[in-house]
């Protein structure tokens, strides 16, 4: 559980400037951090004030092809949670990505699924992935990879990333959207925003001592045919859609098994 009148520290991506924004619940005080990620000088000043982290800060990109960029990840998050460690921190929480390490399966993928990435952006949050797992062996906190689906809704702004979000804002503004694959093939596990958020903040107060990785999506899949023609329906227009060929590093159908995500939370999405 989280210690008493204590915050909730997220840092953002590796922003340049710096804000802060403050929410409660019943069960705990939260602070939103926005800014360099990488400043040691801030978050040794944050962590002080904090005992548990959510770690959301990334320099990679799903279309990173950067030799020197997945190298940098997973050096910069040993950084920030020796940091942590060495401020007390009670538990840390790293945002990964459960699409980009679980690779064209056809069948569910649990925790115990061997990571395949096939792009550098997976690689970068496998090497991650084992620099919590080398924490967490070492017992100096307890630290916890959040796998994450595709998530939608509010707040999202990317104008290449996120299908659901970019195919409805190019809908509602009759532009194209392209599709890299066939849209009948690709099925992947979409969650939505506020599931998502409500899920990893359950981890923050759950017990989930013994466990370096936790799944978190609906549970489900759709194919993007599925996604396409739903929001036709719903917004009453139609898609302009363009097919080109898929990428080799594009990871085309995955599914989340939530089911330790539900015995430690009951998490329902």
């Amino acid at each position: 559980m989280l210690k008493t009148a204590k915050e909730l520290s997220i840092p953002a991506r590796g922003l340049t400037r710096q804000s802060r924004s403050m929410w409660r619940n019943d069960q705990l005080t939260s602070l939103m951090e926005e800014g360099d990620a990488n400043n040691h000088g801030i978050l040794d000043d944050l962590f002080s004030s904090v005992d548990t982290v959510i770690d959301c800060a990334s320099s990679l990109k799903p279309s990173s092809t950067d030799d020197s960029d997945y190298l940098m990840e997973a050096i910069r998050l040993d950084q920030r949670i020796r940091i942590a460690a060495r401020k007390g921190i009670f538990k840390y929480i790293y945002i990964s990505s459960g699409g980009a390490l679980y690779t064209d399966v056809m069948s569910t993928s649990s925790e115990k699924t061997e990571p395949r990435p096939t792009s550098k952006y997976g690689l970068g949050k496998q090497m991650c992935e084992d620099v919590i797992a080398f924490h967490s062996r070492k017992g100096d906190l307890e630290v916890i990879s959040a796998r994450t689906s595709n998530p939608y809704g509010e707040y999202h702004t990317s104008p290449r990333h996120g299908f659901i979000n970019v195919f409805i804002r190019n809908m509602l503004h009759h532009r194209h959207t392209t599709i890299y694959g066939d849209p009948d093939i690709i099925q992947k596990d979409y969650i939505y925003i506020r599931d998502t958020t409500r899920a990893i903040i359950d981890l923050t107060v759950y017990d989930t001592v013994g466990h370096c990785a936790v799944n978190v999506g609906s549970g489900s899949t759709h194919s993007l045919t599925k996604i396409i023609e739903s929001s036709s329906t719903q917004l009453g227009t139609e898609a302009l859609i363009q097919i080109v060929p898929s990428k080799s590093h594009d990871n085309l159908k995955f599914a989340l098994d939530i089911s330790l995500l539900q015995s430690l939370t009951g998490f329902l999405p």
